[in-house]
């Protein structure tokens, strides 16, 4: 693993491999969820992303959210939760019959 990233000599440490692995989480809960789930089930969560980031944004930052941000949140949760509860309904279709 001696990538330039790395000096030769902590090419073996714990914080090494401990980045490594940190590193791996994200990619294996994703290629999860698209066993699991299908295709569809992780890009639903990328929209989320930016009502989180705005947010965090308006709090930290302290700058101001504008009314359309708000309506493009509210979109963007209402939208999610109805693909959620058409996927429960799709499964529990599967289901029966």
């Amino acid at each position: 693993m001696a990538i330039g990233l790395f000096y030769y000599g902590l090419r073996d440490t714990t914080a090494t491999y401990a980045t490594n692995f940190l590193n791996l989480i994200p990619i294996a809960t994703f290629i999860l969820s698209l066993i699991f789930r299908g295709p569809t089930y992780p890009s639903m969560f990328n929209p989320l992303s930016l009502v989180f980031v705005a947010i965090t944004e308006a709090i930290f930052f302290g700058t101001s959210i504008s009314f359309g941000s708000l309506i493009g949140m509210a979109v963007l949760i209402v939208g999610f939760y109805l693909f959620l509860w058409g996927k429960s309904m799709e499964k529990k279709g599967e289901a029966a019959g």
